[in-house]
């Protein structure tokens, strides 16, 4: 597959179905421009301290509630539970445009070598 074309059965996938289904919309180079970005975000001090922060004041809300407050400690969970979905999809998408990366570069040496293998050379 070569970049720029419709990504239809790409084999990188981010996973869940809504996530292909807006990955078959993406184009190779979108998804690689897009894993690219994910990559800086992940990598950002920034956004690594804003986590750290998030997380610790998250624990801390739930590990400080009152019995009686169930619906506080619910409420840190699913912003926990937020914050780890967006951190595992900016993860899958920086993986699924390395795969497509990967095979790009190696496109080139697999046809070398499919080539001097029907050359008869082994």
């Amino acid at each position: 597959m070569t970049r720029g074309k419709r990504n239809a059965n790409a084999e990188p996938s981010l996973s869940t179905p809504l996530t292909q289904q807006v990955e078959r919309a993406l184009t190779v180079d979108q998804i690689i421009s897009a894993g690219e970005s994910a990559a800086q975000t992940l990598g950002s001090p920034v956004v690594n301290v804003a986590v750290q922060l998030l997380r610790e004041e998250l624990y801390q809300r739930i590990a400080t509630s009152q019995p009686h407050e169930q619906k506080l400690r619910e409420a840190a969970y699913l912003e926990l539970h937020s914050l780890q979905s967006v951190l595992g999809h900016l993860e899958r998408l920086y993986k699924a445009a390395q795969m497509h990366v990967d095979r790009i570069e190696s496109e080139p040496q697999r046809e070398q070598a499919e080539y001097y293998e029907n050359q008869g050379f082994n």
